[in-house]
């Protein structure tokens, strides 16, 4: 059984087990005032006040708790109207309604114009103020579970932020042990490989800059311009590794110092790109679009896949940049992946 069946269940209960105590308090009360009150009289009358309760409670609750004050008085007009001749018909209507109304209160009651408009307001009065405590105590516990509900995402937002914090932390290599390790491989290659050294800079540079980007306090944004320069420095660093060519087309549209975008962002789907995608062939390049706009950026990239790819794709990479993204922009970011059998294209937008 869900949680809202559950929740229902008890509402019906609760609800069931108060019209039952007023049952017996209206039975009660009235039959100290009257002999011939009988209790089926009192199981006849309270249903018809709960249809009052219900009634104006669902119309403060649809119209009148959003403000549409105009409906509200209309529909609590014609329900008043509408229930009011029905209470006149069974007072008055025939014999029968006459004769259970006279036991209901007092036997041979004649039509008094201003005690039965003493009755209508009464009646009605009494189950609309209920309706609207009622009303307003449903209105108040609903604000109490909306700030327990945005509590409790604050907690939980928090909490995989510090699961998110110890995991940078802990996958962090020591900028100590990076240089060390570069400054060995300087001068290993300074005498073998001399041409060597420009490209293992590049590489110490690239290290830092995704040690930086992962660092929780590092900033949550670069610009697009120092991101792209990034990018392109590894693609050079990625054909000078290798002998096959790597066919990218560029298309780069709006200022790139005009906004700014999560470090690695694009540096991920171009890994991706290359790792699973045909960079040799010129007819089919990778073919990147970088739009960058005030308050939109934009980034579509499409590529042909290998037939036989000997490292097989976990999607840890674009999973993971999805859960960064979340965090930075909530729901103003929508990364859509279309993987068909020759062609991947992954396209992402941010709304800044």
């Amino acid at each position: 059984m869900s949680r809202i069946t559950i929740h229902n269940v008890g509402v019906i209960y609760h609800h069931g087990v108060f019209w039952l105590i007023y049952l017996v308090y209206f039975y009660s009360v009235n039959l100290l005032g009257n002999n011939e009150m009988s209790f089926l009289i009192a199981l006849l009358s309270v249903p018809y006040f709960a249809v009052i309760f219900y009634s104006v409670s669902w119309i403060l609750r649809h119209f009148f708790r959003r403000r549409n004050f105009v409906v509200s008085i209309i529909l609590m007009i014609t329900f008043y109207s509408l229930s009011s001749c029905l209470i006149y018909f069974v007072m008055y209507g025939n014999q029968f309604t006459g004769l259970l109304y006279g036991a209901y209160v007092v036997s041979d009651y004649p039509f008094s114009l201003r005690e039965f408009l003493q009755t209508i307001l009464i009646m009605h009065g009494h189950f609309t103020m209920l309706a609207i405590l009622y009303n307003e105590y449903e209105r108040r516990i609903s604000e109490v579970k909306e700030k327990l509900k945005q509590v409790e995402q604050r907690i939980a937002a928090q909490q995989q932020k510090a699961k998110f914090e110890y995991i940078s932390l802990a996958q962090q290599v020591s900028a100590h042990t990076m240089v060390n390790v570069f400054q060995y491989w300087k001068s290993h290659f300074q005498i073998i490989s001399p041409e060597l050294l420009p490209q293992i800079d590049r590489l110490y540079e690239l290290m830092l800059y995704y040690m930086h980007s992962h660092d929780v306090s590092s900033p949550k944004s670069i610009l697009c311009s120092v991101e792209l320069s990034i990018v392109q420095a590894y693609v050079e660093i990625q054909r000078s590794l290798t002998s096959v060519p790597i066919e990218i087309v560029w298309n780069i549209i709006g200022n790139l110092d005009s906004n700014a975008i999560p470090p690695t962002t694009l540096m991920t789907l171009i890994e991706n790109a290359l790792k699973h995608g045909i960079t040799d062939d010129p007819e089919y390049p990778v073919n990147v679009v970088f739009s960058v706009k005030i308050d939109e950026i934009n980034i579509r990239i499409e590529n042909k896949i290998k037939k036989n790819i000997n490292s097989p794709s976990h999607g840890v990479g674009l999973t993971a940049l999805r859960k960064r993204l979340e965090y930075i922009y909530n729901d103003d970011f929508k990364l859509s992946v279309n993987n068909s059998q020759s062609w991947f294209r992954v396209e992402l937008r941010i709304v800044v």
